[in-house]
């Protein structure tokens, strides 16, 4: 990619003020300082303008430590900040969004991605990317419960869920295991089988869990 379209891409810089910049001189490439906007960059080459020192990366994937009371959204909504706020000291927190949401109450694992393919694999039922919850609800678990939650129940709209995976945990607690996503899912699934869930964590997108994460940080999927 062409150094000019990188940094208006990771938002950097827009594409004019990065003709302007490069053109004054002050960018390096691997230690080499360029002045030809077309210049080739690839993935893993570091840039270093003044004190800012950043590694390319043509997509990024990060894994999210979100607490309760954030929303998955770009920018705040109403008293709730943005993921985005956990992400100041991330240099690349403008090329990335939400990939499969949490509610705003539900805290856990996020992964948030520049990558639209990986992305829509994540959200698409059909590539069966997994997604784990451990689930506390009000009333005790039964079996029967349990069976429905795996074969699928009828959601308020009338939309049939995809077979899922539950396994209780303890008097209250399953964990559940989907592969699609549907507004409030998790919640709107329990009351159909006439509970109702009291706390809700992700704890597993994919092969991705919070293994070496400490609380309300994220990292970098390399």
């Amino acid at each position: 990619m062409r150094l000019d379209k990188y940094l208006a891409t990771a938002w950097l810089l827009s594409r004019k003020q990065s003709t302007r910049y490069i053109r004054r001189g002050g960018f390096f490439i691997n230690d080499q300082e360029v002045f030809d906007c077309r210049f080739p960059v690839q993935e893993w080459d570091i840039l270093v303008y003044g004190e800012i020192t950043h590694r390319i990366l043509r997509n990024v994937t990060l894994r999210l430590w979100k607490p309760a009371w954030y929303v998955s959204s770009d920018y705040p909504v109403g008293i709730y900040p943005s993921y985005k706020e956990m992400l100041a000291d991330c240099e690349y927190s403008h090329m990335v969004h939400v990939a499969w949401r949490l509610d705003v109450d539900t805290e856990w694992l996020l992964i948030v991605t520049s990558d639209g393919q990986l992305n829509h694999q994540i959200i698409s039922p059909k590539w069966k990317k997994e997604k784990e919850y451990h689930v506390t609800v009000r009333d005790p678990l039964t079996q029967a419960q349990l069976d429905a939650l795996e074969a699928g129940v009828v959601l308020d709209d009338g939309y049939q869920t995809l077979p899922a995976r539950a396994v209780q945990l303890a008097e209250h607690q399953l964990s559940l295991i989907l592969t699609e996503w549907k507004f409030h899912q998790v919640k709107r699934m329990l009351e159909t089988v006439w509970n109702l869930v009291t706390h809700l964590k992700r704890i597993r997108v994919w092969d991705w869990t919070l293994d070496g994460l400490a609380p309300w940080t994220w990292a970098l999927v390399e």
